[in-house]
């Protein structure tokens, strides 16, 4: 049995304000998604390069018992790459995680990213202001349906 894998950004997805503060709304919107899935985590974000930034994330998500498993691979910053760090990510982890589905949670346009089509159909793109809303959620879900769908 796989597991689904959610790969998280978190400007602009948790955090929506100013303060460079976790927003609990998201985190609980986030948290029903993983439970629904039985999703585990991993971070795709901007905050995965800055040790603290990163700890507040892994500690916020295990106070919800969701499981980080680790991080995509940090090419070079501020280029339109990050869908190719999350396919380098899934060829190297993929079997070994045995992931059967998954999803990127971004406000960026990955899909118009270097290595964009290779999110094709994994993609939910939330709004820079509002974040991960429930109905966001809820198609980060479907996401999760379909997949298991096209692979029993």
């Amino acid at each position: 049995m796989g597991i689904a894998v959610i790969f998280l950004d978190i400007d602009g997805v948790i955090c929506c304000n100013m303060a460079g503060r976790l927003e609990e709304g998201k985190l609980a919107v986030l948290n029903s998604v993983a439970k629904a899935t039985g999703a585990k985590v991993v971070l795709s974000t901007d905050w995965r390069r800055q040790a603290q930034l990163k700890r507040q994330v892994v500690a916020a998500l295990k106070r919800l018992d969701i499981e980080v498993i680790g991080a995509t691979p940090m090419k070079a910053m501020f280029q339109p790459i990050r869908p190719v760090e999350i396919l380098e990510w899934m060829s190297a982890n993929g079997s070994k995680f045995e992931v059967t589905s998954w999803v990127a949670i971004d406000d960026r346009d990955l899909l118009n990213e270097q290595g964009g089509q290779g999110l094709q159909g994994h993609m939910v793109r939330t709004h820079p202001n509002s974040g991960l809303t429930k109905r966001l959620g809820d198609m980060a879900i479907e996401v999760r349906a379909r997949a298991a769908a096209r692979d029993p």
